[in-house]
């Protein structure tokens, strides 16, 4: 008897996702964690801190978080699934696959690099210290968009750039950018 031979495709992966997710801590997150509250209160915002999401799935399992974290120490990659309501996710889709990867890249070659304290506190007043060696959240997130080309603000320096500056500038740039529409997602329609 001749055996029938069952070819199955490979599984293709999809391709991966950029995102950039701006943290609003609760109340009481604002209460434990003195530094995000004076972060909103100097830059008159409801965040206090922004990261990188990349992924291939709209699953929280397969999507990794990039940033420099003064909770974590310095400069991480994490998973996890984010509290509902907690975090705003703006798409950006022209930031393809293989520029993905490169993000990726960039801050996996500085894991562990040390959180720089003096220089997110003086972005709260204009930016004027940066120390090369470390890295902010905003700070280390501007640097990877700006080598994307997809850096909203032009000429500034990355080390005077807060969480909340970040989040307008690259609303009213992904808007014009892409037909006026704004990929502004809840974490629902990100990782479900």
């Amino acid at each position: 008897m001749g055996r029938t031979v069952v070819h199955s495709r490979p599984k293709q992966s999809m391709p991966k996702q950029f995102y950039v997710a701006f943290y609003k801590p609760s109340l009481w997150d604002l209460l434990r964690h003195p530094f995000d509250l004076l972060i909103c209160l100097f830059t008159w915002s409801r965040y206090s801190h922004v990261e990188v999401v990349i992924g291939s799935e709209n699953k929280w399992t397969d999507l990794k978080w990039y940033s420099s974290s003064p909770r974590d120490g310095g400069v991480r990659c994490r998973q996890m699934a984010p509290r509902p309501g907690a975090w705003r996710i703006v798409h950006i889709p022209w930031i393809n696959g293989q520029d993905a990867e490169w993000a990726e890249h960039w801050f996996r070659s500085r894991a562990g690099t040390q959180y720089d304290w003096l220089g997110a506190l003086t972005c709260l007043f204009g930016g004027f210290l940066n120390h090369t060696r470390r890295w902010f959240c905003s700070e280390a997130v501007v640097e990877v968009l700006r080598a994307l080309h997809s850096y909203p603000l032009g000429g500034r320096k990355s080390y005077t750039i807060s969480p909340a500056r970040l989040h307008n500038a690259l609303l009213t740039w992904a808007s014009c950018k892409d037909g006026c529409q704004t990929h502004v997602l809840t974490t629902r329609e990100v990782g479900g």
